[in-house]
């Protein structure tokens, strides 16, 4: 299955870690992904997630995946479902459409990378063409999500 990721440039202590109910049931703390077996699917999901620490877009194909249920997982998120009430289903599964939006992939690692985009150098070509005060905007946003990711790492 072709999933994407938002990732850092480099590994966060402590990113990613924190749901031990996943990791006690996974055995491993998931890298969170989206599907993107196509354009369709890529957007959609594309607007319906928040990453934390957006600096590159990862795009792989994997079989090795768990499929956890998107509704159920923000209200486990937010406290108000039950982890042992959250849908989740090992992959791979031959049948894709079903998974186009309503559900996130825990993964174990990023692997078989078709490609990478660095989002701040993409940001930084587009900006080229914006007025200072468009581009102090996208700069405060940029700050902002990677300050929420460092005070997630620490708890």
């Amino acid at each position: 299955m072709i999933l994407a990721s938002y990732q850092p440039y480099s590994p966060i202590p402590g990113y990613g870690v924190g749901e031990k109910d996943f990791y006690y049931k996974l055995g491993y703390d998931p890298i969170w992904a989206f599907s993107s077996q196509n354009i369709l699917q890529f957007w959609l999901n594309n607007w319906t997630i928040d990453p934390t620490c957006p600096q590159k877009l990862v795009v792989f194909e994997s079989d090795d995946y768990y499929a956890v249920n998107k509704i159920d997982l923000e209200a486990y998120r937010n406290d108000s479902l039950d982890f042992n009430d959250i849908h989740i289903y090992r992959g791979p599964f031959d049948y894709y459409e079903d998974l186009e939006v309503g559900y996130d992939f825990a993964v174990k690692r990023l692997e078989n990378i078709i490609y990478t985009v660095d989002l701040e150098a993409y940001i930084k070509n587009l900006t080229n063409r914006l007025t200072e005060s468009q581009r102090d905007f996208i700069k405060t946003k940029i700050s902002e999500a990677k300050g929420r990711a460092f005070r997630k790492a620490r708890g």
